[in-house]
């Protein structure tokens, strides 16, 4: 990673200089396949599915935790499905998003409390995270968004983008859409 690094979001202490690209060597031996930049910190998504996120003043990759899924009524509870892989991940200024093998989104905050985002019956191709909002695109070609208000329990609810259809991807850098 290099660039602007004030809060350690290169994988590097912030007082180092990123200036060129460096090797995030707090990250050890763990190979990341899919990566995202947001507002002051990064995130990526190792050979196995887990979420890492690092930048926002820590000293260090965290791995973001996805909770197991419950198991359906009338199944035992020792017989509980494994967790969900991510298979996408995006950054917002200050917020995580990784789309799952399950269809769902998980958010996290500064806190790494997840939240998760469900889209009534659709997968998620595509995903992207503007400042405050995030865009994900169903495998059925619909676009949903969602703003982020970090208030103690609030899960965002997805809105249907209203006249896109055969959506492909989704790009949301600052305060825009494409």
């Amino acid at each position: 990673a290099w660039g602007c690094n004030g809060r350690g979001q290169c994988g590097q202490p912030a007082s180092v200089d990123c200036a060129r690209p460096r090797r995030v060597d707090s990250l050890g031996d763990t190979r990341i396949g899919a990566v995202a930049a947001g507002g002051a910190h990064s995130a990526g998504i190792d050979a196995g599915g887990r979420v890492w996120c690092w930048g926002n003043d820590a000293a260090a990759p965290q791995r973001l935790k996805m909770p197991a899924e419950e198991a359906p009524r009338g199944i035992r509870a020792h017989l509980r499905r494994g967790k969900p892989l991510a298979l996408k991940v995006a950054c917002g200024f200050a917020h995580t998003a990784a789309a799952a093998t399950t269809g769902a989104v998980y958010l996290w905050d500064g806190e790494l409390r997840p939240r998760v985002v469900r889209l009534p019956g659709e997968s998620v191709v595509s995903l992207c995270a503007s400042r405050y909002t995030t865009y994900a695109v169903t495998g059925t070609g619909l676009l949903y968004s969602w703003s982020e208000h970090w208030h103690t329990n609030h899960t965002p609810k997805p809105t249907l983008v209203r006249g896109m259809r055969s959506v492909a991807r989704v790009a949301a850098p600052e305060q825009h859409c494409a």
